[in-house]
């Protein structure tokens, strides 16, 4: 699926795409970024996961001002 922030909030206007997502792999617990699950797919070696859902939100900010 491509698509920017914009696109896919308006055809999926109710998934929080602007908040991280919790992911667990075994028994570890990292946030990814929806927007780039939606894009690129996600797996345990996927480069689009932080430890911290403030690092995650620093990295969907980058999808924001993408768009200005």
């Amino acid at each position: 699926m491509n698509g920017t922030l914009a696109s896919l909030e308006a055809k999926f206007p109710f998934i929080r795409w602007r908040q991280p997502v919790l992911v667990t792999w075994g028994s570890s617990n990292k946030f990814a970024c929806r927007v780039c699950i939606a894009t690129d797919g996600l797996d345990v070696k996927s480069p689009h996961q932080w430890k911290t859902a403030a690092e995650a939100e620093k990295h969907i900010c980058n999808h924001i001002t993408e768009e200005s």
